[in-house]
């Protein structure tokens, strides 16, 4: 029974390190495939990077975004992952990512989420934001400050240079946008319930 135990653990342990390695998604490919077009959107259209000291197995973070006023967070406009295994990162010196979204013009807020279905989350750092129509807006860098600790704790920093080279790589149709640079500040601790 024990033998069992152990080739379990031992199968579950390549299992990840498979998924740590050359399985990595690459989410430049996302990058790739945003469609913009300039002056044809009614929504505003947002770049934001997220990052970490290091990826995550057990607690990886996601990002998220709601409309204000989703107290309870179900109307989640749009997530992506911060700091998982599973995603090869876009930077050199730290995990990361960096995503391109719509959102409609109004009120919105962005808050750190566990990926990890056994936490109880009772507080998150939250940071409102508006957008209006036909805007492309600049977030800047969502950074997990706590790695994979078990704690919900983040800054922000101003990654323009570097976020917009890798986005205009991927997709060159964001060459001559018009970007607004509007760099998020002063996450606020909020209750979730």
């Amino acid at each position: 029974m024990q033998v069992k135990k152990i080739a379990a653990a031992a199968a579950m342990v390549m299992g990840i390190a498979a998924l740590g390695g050359c399985a990595a998604f690459d989410p430049g490919n996302r990058l790739a495939e945003f469609k913009y077009s300039p002056g044809s959107n009614t929504d505003a259209i947002v770049i934001m990077s997220a990052g970490s000291t290091e990826s995550c197995v057990g607690n990886p973070q996601s990002i998220r975004v709601s409309q204000d006023g989703d107290r309870w967070h179900l109307n989640i406009e749009t997530m992506f992952v911060a700091n998982g295994v599973v995603e090869k990162s876009l930077f050199a010196d730290h995990q990361g990512t960096v995503v391109v979204f719509h959102l409609p013009a109004g009120r919105h807020y962005v808050f750190p989420w566990p990926l990890n279905g056994t936490m109880k989350v009772t507080q998150t750092p939250r940071t409102d934001f508006t957008v209006a129509a036909g805007e492309v807006v600049y977030l800047g860098e969502v950074f997990i400050d706590s790695g994979c600790a078990w704690k919900n704790s983040v800054s922000y920093h101003d990654q323009f240079e570097r976020d917009m080279t890798i986005l205009k790589a991927r997709n060159p149709a964001f060459a001559q946008a018009p970007v607004i640079k509007r760099v998020l500040t002063d996450p606020r601790k909020a209750d979730v319930f």
